[in-house]
């Protein structure tokens, strides 16, 4: 019969980040929480808290007819296909880079069908936005134009923007409620994204043809519109779009609200850091002045010694005249 020795295996994990062995996507969907899970859940039919395997939904929505009898594609796999279906081209060094570019090339196609009115009025919040950002000059002029949020060699601010709109938008037109914490410091600006022009850079051409209806009946003919069968033969791209597009999003949002709390950690870290300093040197200085009290106590010790020694000679010298008393 076969044991395992369990304290082997003990001491073979210890001390190791079990999150770090995840593969991505799977440890963005273990980061979820239940209302950001449920976006997924709705744009794949879910019910609320139905597991699922993202690779192989999108495998299925991608492969012709829903992927019956082909074999199941890994998300590099996935997303090299919809790079090869959008004609994109870029860096495909990496999972993470291929993500972002169709996020943007998604971000960029549903813009520029925005009315010119429109893009006026995104350009206006996003002006808001990067103001309020205390951003120094020269970032505010690399990000202070829509045309520079869609660059591909983005980062950082600019693309968090772009991440925070198309999941706003996405959200507000199924129903679901993210907490304004979610968007750090991007309150005001998700109280624009969530309405009618977030709903057009969320998904794009569909918004315009329910944009004067209830958000109710927009909900319903979204996920009635992209969970058709319509693309049985060729495979549905354009849900599968949207979704990598979301995952790509929330991994950025959630990323930049980690690096949030890892800037705060970090500069309390330094202002600690400078006070262990400090106490540090007060330290050395307290062990200086009792280095000199010890010996200066030792000095003292050594004169007491003296004295005592003399006291002796004397007392033993006035003992012998004593004694030679007549």
């Amino acid at each position: 019969m076969h044991s395992t020795n369990y304290s082997t295996l003990d001491n073979d994990f210890s001390g190791k980040d079990f999150n770090q062995l995840i593969p991505y996507p799977a440890k963005l969907f273990k980061n979820l929480n239940a209302e950001q899970r449920q976006v997924f859940q709705k744009l794949l039919n879910k019910k609320p808290g139905e597991s699922f395997d993202i690779e192989k939904e999108l495998s299925d929505i991608i492969k012709p007819l829903k992927g019956i009898f082909q074999k199941k594609l890994n998300y590099e796999e996935i997303l090299q296909k919809i790079f090869n279906h959008y004609k994109l081209h870029g860096s495909t060094s990496s999972v993470k880079k291929m993500e972002e570019q169709i996020l943007l090339y998604k971000f960029k196609e549903n813009y520029d069908k925005l009315s010119p009115e429109e893009k006026k009025k995104f350009q206006e919040e996003l002006n808001k936005v990067l103001e309020n950002q205390n951003l120094e000059s020269s970032q505010l002029a690399s990000l202070g134009t829509v045309g520079a949020l869609a660059l591909a060699e983005l980062s950082g601010m600019g693309i968090y923007i772009v991440a925070s709109t198309l999941v706003g938008g996405l959200t507000s037109l199924l129903g679901i409620t993210l907490p304004f914490a979610f968007y750090t410091g991007m309150s005001s600006f998700l109280a624009f994204v969530t309405g009618p022009i977030g709903w057009a850079i969320g998904i794009g051409a569909f918004a315009y043809s329910v944009r004067n209806e209830s958000l109710e009946s927009i909900s319903k003919k979204f996920r009635t519109t992209f969970l058709a069968s319509k693309n049985l033969v060729r495979g549905n791209y354009e849900l599968a779009s949207i979704i990598v597009v979301q995952i790509c999003a929330f991994r950025i949002i959630l990323n930049q609200e980690k690096n949030k709390k890892i800037e705060v950690l970090n500069s309390e870290i330094a202002i600690e850091r400078k006070e262990q300093t400090q106490v540090s040197s007060k330290i050395e200085m307290v062990e200086l002045q009792l280095q000199g009290i010890l010996e200066e106590k030792e000095k003292l010790y050594q004169e007491r010694g003296i004295i005592s020694s003399s006291i002796q000679n004397k007392e033993k010298s006035a003992q012998i005249l004593k004694s030679a008393l007549i």
